[in-house]
Order: C-alpha cells, then sequence, then structure tokens
C-alpha cells in the first residue's frame, strides 16, 4: 500500500519587522526628492532640538560652576574661612629661619584673582554657548554689544584680542615618519590625527580649544605648589569647557554627516 507524503503548509506567520521591510522592499519605485528632503528636514528638527537640550544642560553647568566659586567669598570676608590667611616661610639660605622670617598673606585678594581669571573663561564659555543655542538678544544685553559684531570673524563670540592670535594659529596633520619611506611620498594620515584636525579646522571649536588650554595653567600652578585641595577646585573650570568642547564636536559631525546625506540622492527605497 503506497502512502503519500503531504509537504507541510507554508506558515502564514510574519515576522517582527516584515512591516518595516515592506517598506524597503520595493526597488522599482524611486523616492520622490520631497519625500528625501522632507525626510531630511525632520531629521534636522530633531536634531536642533536634541542639541539645543544638551548645550542648556552645559550652560546650567557652568551657571552652577560659577555659583559654586562664589560660595566661600562670605566666609573669606568674615574671616571665618579656613585657609583665611597663607603662610610664606621665606629666608636666606646662610640664615637660620625663624618665626621672624613667617609672613602672612591674607588669602582673599589672592582668591579673588583666581577666581576673576577662571570666572572669565566661564563667562566666554557662557556667552559662546548662548550665540550657539540662537540667543543673540541675551549676548548683546551681557557683552554690551550688537551681536552683529562678532559675525565680523569666524570665530564665534571670541574676543577682539584673541581673534588675531586665532587666526595665526596653523595646524597640519602629520604621523611619525618611517625609515624605510620615502620622503617624497604623502605620509598616511590616521583616523586620530584627521580626527583632530577636523576639529581644530573649525574656528569656533579652534576657539573652545583656547578657552580649554587656557583654563589648565592656574590648576596646574597651585598644583605644583603643594596645595591639592585648591588645585582640584580650580580643575573644574577647564573640566567643564572640555565637556563644552567635547559635545561640541560631536554636534559638528552629526552636522556634516546631515550636509553630507543631504547631498546624496537616492533612486531607491533601499538604498
Amino acid at each position: 500500500m503506497a502512502t503519500t507524503r503531504t509537504r507541510p503548509a507554508a506558515s502564514s506567520e510574519r515576522g517582527l519587522h516584515a512591516d518595516t521591510l515592506d517598506k524597503y522592499d520595493d526597488l522599482n519605485e524611486p523616492i520622490p526628492t520631497e519625500e528625501q528632503e522632507s525626510l531630511l528636514r525632520e531629521l534636522k528638527t530633531k536634531n536642533d532640538a536634541s542639541n539645543y537640550i544638551y548645550r542648556f544642560a552645559i550652560l546650567l553647568m557652568i551657571v552652577l560652576v560659577f555659583v559654586l566659586y562664589l560660595t566661600p567669598i562670605p566666609s573669606y570676608i568674615d574671616g571665618t574661612h579656613p585657609e583665611n590667611h597663607l603662610t610664606l616661610f621665606h629666608h636666606g639660605m646662610h640664615v637660620v629661619g625663624t618665626e621672624d622670617h613667617l609672613t602672612y598673606l591674607p588669602a582673599f585678594p589672592i582668591y579673588l584673582i583666581f577666581f576673576g581669571f577662571q570666572g572669565y573663561l566661564l563667562y566666554l564659555s557662557a556667552i559662546e554657548l548662548l550665540s550657539l543655542m540662537g540667543h543673540d538678544q541675551a549676548v548683546g544685553i551681557l557683552t554690551r554689544r550688537n551681536p552683529a559684531h562678532y559675525r565680523a570673524h569666524p570665530f564665534g563670540t571670541a574676543p577682539s584680542y584673541l581673534v588675531s592670535i586665532l587666526s595665526d594659529i596653523r595646524y597640519s596633520t602629520g604621523n611619525k615618519p618611517n625609515l624605510h619611506e620615502r620622503a617624497d611620498q604623502p605620509a598616511t594620515i590616521g583616523g586620530q590625527s584627521k580626527a583632530l584636525y577636523d576639529s581644530l579646522s573649525n574656528p569656533r571649536l579652534l576657539y573652545l580649544w583656547a578657552l580649554f588650554v587656557a583654563g589648565w595653567p592656574l590648576p596646574l600652578l597651585i598644583f605644583g605648589a603643594g596645595n591639592f585641595g585648591n588645585a582640584g577646585w580650580f580643575a573644574v573650570t577647564p573640566v567643564v569647557v572640555g565637556v563644552l568642547l567635547m559635545s561640541e564636536t560631536m554636534i559638528r559631525r552629526s552636522e556634516n554627516a546631515l550636509l553630507g546625506l543631504d547631498g546624496m540622492k537616492y533612486d531607491h527605497k533601499s538604498a
């Protein structure tokens, strides 16, 4: 007696992402240009909204650090701060040091000088952030200048005395030369060198790099003097500026990627 085998019926169940894949399964239907432009506008709108949130969070961080630097001032004025005076022990090498060689310096004026320098860097960073967020009116109020003044150069809200310095900076990528390579052949540029070059080639990012570097000498000087607590206290400024620099670098990369996507034309949804 012959037996017949029946083939199992094809499963009618659809996959989890079947509906999504169906949208990109029409290879013969080109995407209209209007639809592509609409998608790009939607991406740009979402990108701008997220960038505004990131910048606002960093601006709030800068304001909090500035307020943090103001907190010791009342105790300095009242004379109740633990480090109200700095002790300087100075005498000649041929003289045995005694209590007469101790010099007590008031710490409050020194703190004001240090706070003024680091606070000025925070102020410049906040002004640049407000400009990037599109609040030109607030920039004009804080700087008492017409916002159009800063459009005369590509370095954002950089002060006039920094514009000439930033304009003279030249940076080129290059790797360590190998002895077996010919000198007349172009050197291969690594990914890290190219990323750093892309960051420094942007004028506004170069300005943020200048603020980031300018914030380190003071805490390093205090650290070298042996006052590690105050060194960490004033190192908060370059750390915050570094967060701003890293955030703006990532924002520039996303904007460049979106700009490159805008210049590409796809004929099919599967592309």
